[in-house]
């Protein structure tokens, strides 16, 4: 099964760092990609415990449909919470964003099973 979120408060040329964890047991892969590059691609085997996947960073070159994408072939019923909120300066000026999803792979409601986080930044200075 896979599940897709979009980041559309990202935008072309932005900082981007990203992080990945997981607690199930069960093999997955994230895939943050647009309809022209594939920006991190972070595995996760069959096994069980608190797991630290990966992290990257990467500017963004603005194709089309910023995603993440979650493949869990062993889930059945995969299913997502996503929080983004802008980041805004003292001055109101939006600086950037930030996205969490929480994902839950079974019936179970406790969203536990995977984490992703991304974070960016509209300028470098």
């Amino acid at each position: 099964m896979e599940h897709i979120t979009y980041l559309p408060n990202i935008k072309s040329g932005d900082i981007m760092c990203w992080s990945a964890c997981s607690q199930t047991y069960y093999a997955g892969v994230f895939t943050l990609m647009d309809d022209t590059q594939t920006y991190a691609v972070i595995e996760k085997p069959d096994g069980g415990g608190i797991t630290m996947m990966g992290q990257g960073n990467a500017f963004y070159a603005g194709g089309e449909n910023l995603r993440i994408v979650l493949s869990m072939p062993e889930s059945t019923d995969l299913h997502a919470l996503t929080y983004s909120n802008d980041m805004v300066d003292p001055q109101a000026t939006d600086v950037g964003a930030i996205t969490t999803v929480c994902y839950e792979d079974s019936v179970g409601e406790d969203y536990n099973d995977f984490y992703f986080n991304i974070a960016s930044w509209h300028s470098a200075s």
